[in-house]
């Protein structure tokens, strides 16, 4: 076999065929990647979107279950029953203390004689 004009033009012409092909596909790789950085970047960001909004409704959900638990009928009830024996219990004290502080205080005006005398220097 041996080596003409012809053949190494062929030679040639493969040659800078493969090479062109390199560096088109070594381009494209390049470009692959920027794109799977690219992703990768989204992809952590919408991860830590949606951790901070799991936080956020586990946040709600909880403040929803102490108002439904402080709203349930039967605390409701209970603390309806608590109020009504606080109510109860004032009017019982403010019935015993009341006539004996008003008995108290007429005893000390009665006993007070009204006059004052100013200091001498």
């Amino acid at each position: 076999m041996e080596l003409d004009a012809r053949m190494l033009v062929t030679l040639g012409g493969m040659a800078a065929s493969i090479l062109t092909s390199a560096v088109v596909v070594r381009q494209k790789v390049a470009e692959l990647e920027k794109s799977i950085s690219a992703l990768g970047e989204k992809a952590a960001a919408l991860d830590t979107n949606l951790d901070q909004n799991n936080m956020t409704t586990k946040t709600i959900q909880k403040a929803v279950d102490t108002l439904r638990e402080i709203n349930s009928p039967p605390q409701l009830r209970e603390t309806t029953r608590i109020q009504e024996n606080h109510s109860v219990r004032i009017a019982q004290i403010e019935s015993q203390t009341l006539p004996a502080v008003v008995e108290r205080v007429s005893k000390l005006e009665k006993m007070h004689n009204g006059k004052h005398h100013g200091l001498v220097e």
